[in-house]
């Protein structure tokens, strides 16, 4: 699997991002076309992607790192057949290099249902693992779902 920055996608890697987001968020969350989705990343400013690609050029995993709100943000993305092979650590492991702080919306409970029909499995504790702080005074709830918000920061070491 090698790792891939670019500053913007072309139409077939969005149409592919589009196809892991739709497989692997909860049902509540998806596009239903690629309009959809370039509206949403309209709205990010100074992203970064990264993409994950097997040894087939096939997509894999992608990940998001942007500007909201004065803070730096990511989203990240494994499809179902690439997760749990350090893949996600991989990609992280490329944003922290670059970033100071790293921020991000994820969801607590196991209570959404992916497009498949099976549930949506909160990655809470694979970002704890990956060295973030679960801010458990910060919250998204809205229509579509309820989330925490979790930092990274990188540690400054003196000598």
């Amino acid at each position: 699997m090698r790792l891939q920055h670019f500053d913007s996608l072309n139409p077939q890697q969005k149409m592919r991002v589009i196809h892991i987001w739709n497989q692997e968020y909860p049902v509540t969350l998806n596009y239903e076309s690629p309009d959809e989705f370039e509206e949403y990343l309209s709205k990010l400013e100074n992203i970064s992607h990264y993409l994950a690609i097997d040894e087939y050029d096939i997509i894999k995993g992608w990940m998001a790192v942007f500007d909201r709100d004065n803070e730096r943000w990511l989203a990240l993305l494994i499809d179902s057949s690439a997760q749990s092979q350090g893949i996600g650590t991989h990609m992280l492991n490329a944003a922290k290099f670059n970033e100071t702080e790293l921020n991000g919306w994820v969801i607590e409970h196991d209570i959404y249902i992916k497009a498949d029909g099976k549930p949506y499995l909160s990655p809470l504790e694979f970002y704890r693992k990956n060295g973030f702080e679960v801010l458990d005074d910060q919250h998204l709830q809205n229509h579509k779902i309820n989330a925490v918000k979790i930092r990274w920061t990188k540690e400054t070491i003196y000598p």
